[in-house]
This record gives C-alpha cells, sequence and structure tokens, in this order.
C-alpha cells in the first residue's frame, strides 16, 4: 500500500509532537488537563487521549534530542505568548518538516510503504531541506 509522507506527516508525526507537548506541560509545568487544552487549542479529550498513550504514540519525540529541544523551546513560547492555533500549527509544521528532511521518519515510512527503498529515497530530503 502507498503511504505518502503528508499522510505521516498528519497520522503520525503532528499527533506525536503533541503527545509530548502534552507530557511536558502536564509534567514539567503541571497544568491539568483544561489548562493544557486552553493552551493549545485542542479539546480536553484529546488532551486525556495523548497523557493515556492513546493517541500519538507511535513516535518517541523525546528520542530525537534536537527535535526535543526545539519543541521545548516553542512549549515555552506558548506559554509566555499564548499564542494563536494558527501560529502553534505552523511551528509544528516546521518541526515535522525538520524530522523529516533528517531522516529520521525513513524507517516508519518503509515499514507503511513496502514500494519505499529506504536506502534509495530521497522523498524527504529532495521535499523539505530547502524549508527546514
Amino acid at each position: 500500500m502507498s503511504v505518502t509522507v503528508f499522510e505521516i506527516g498528519s497520522r503520525f508525526v503532528m499527533p506525536s509532537l503533541r503527545r509530548r507537548m502534552v507530557e511536558v506541560l502536564y509534567k514539567d509545568y503541571r497544568m491539568n488537563q483544561m489548562e493544557i487544552a486552553n493552551l493549545l487549542h485542542i479539546t480536553q479529550s484529546a488532551v486525556s487521549r495523548y497523557l493515556s498513550g492513546g493517541r500519538g504514540k507511535l513516535i518517541d519525540i523525546s528520542k530525537y534530542k534536537d527535535i526535543n529541544e526545539d519543541l521545548t523551546h516553542l512549549i515555552d513560547l506558548i506559554v509566555e505568548k499564548k499564542p494563536s492555533s494558527i501560529e502553534i500549527q505552523k511551528q509544528l509544521l516546521r518541526l515535522s518538516f525538520r524530522m523529516f528532511s533528517r531522516g529520521y521518519l525513513c524507517e516508519l515510512h518503509g515499514k507503511l510503504d513496502s514500494s519505499i527503498e529506504v536506502e534509495k529515497c530521497n522523498i524527504c530530503s529532495d521535499l523539505f531541506s530547502k524549508i527546514a
């Protein structure tokens, strides 16, 4: 089955980034679920699913030190400035593009799409290296 990088981004990367944000806000900032939901412009139900592991569990963002650090800076900015939902989405998209451009998602893409030869593939480097 053919799976595009955009499907991977929307189905796996964005939820994993949001899950990591929720974890940090809950554990490190000691915010409750409703505060997190309001801050991130998502529902309290979504926050609950992120915390329980029912959503965004496939990719462990904390293992990518550079992405995790960038996400931590974004969280600090969100807590301090409380940007709009659109601004948060733009920043999360930038982080996801960075993950793609650095090859962090190639193995996952290969597992989801057997037609992808990971060693020969240059889809993400061609698409995202200039914008990440």
